[in-house]
């Protein structure tokens, strides 16, 4: 990774990775340098300077940019693509998931407010966010004011026992029921 900028370019809404895909790197500057991703998704490029960059893919929905810094020691990242005019049903991905999930979902035709309460089969809330005047477009990455994501424990900061949960999400006037499998003992040590 010495010097490198390598990533991987994946679907916001199933975290599939994307092969056969043009990434672009600009460094502050400089022209884009561009490679394709291999048939996992992934590339590797030495863009020859060190400071600032963005990074952005083509080939496939509506990439996310994303941007960091190049140092000596190099930097990994990952660029999500959103698929294009996404009208789909909410993704809970991973589902099952041994500790978090990320709820993502679509805003489609004007401004919305966006809620996601979830619930366990006893009635109980256990996770609950609200977003305001979302505007159209989709919201399935898995970063910070795009899908949304609970963490697996409860409103009192309990984590949450293994067991099948209810998403209720509300985009507007619309409501989806969202099944979430939360299977404790699946961690990775």
């Amino acid at each position: 990774m010495h010097r490198s900028i390598i990533g991987q370019v994946r679907r916001s809404d199933t975290g599939d990775p994307l092969p056969q895909c043009t990434v672009s790197i600009t460094m502050e500057s400089s022209s884009p340098i561009q490679i394709a991703t291999n048939d996992q998704g992934f590339f590797a490029i030495e863009p020859g300077s060190f400071g600032n960059f963005s990074a952005t893919s083509t080939g496939w929905g509506e990439p996310i940019p994303c941007q960091g810094v190049l140092d000596e020691s190099g930097v990994e990242i990952v660029i999500y693509v959103n698929p294009i005019n996404s009208s789909e049903s909410p993704s809970v991905y991973p589902n099952p998931s041994a500790s978090d999930f990320y709820i993502g979902f679509d805003v489609v035709n004007s401004i919305s407010d966006v809620s996601l309460s979830i619930f366990s089969l006893a009635n109980e809330r256990v996770f609950h966010r609200e977003r305001t005047s979302v505007s159209p477009g989709c919201y399935r990455a898995p970063l910070s004011g795009e899908a949304f994501y609970w963490d697996g424990f409860n409103e009192d900061g309990q984590r949450a026992a293994s067991g099948q949960y209810i998403g209720l999400l509300r985009i507007g006037d619309s409501v989806e029921l969202l099944n979430l499998a939360l299977i404790r003992g699946m961690e990775k040590d």
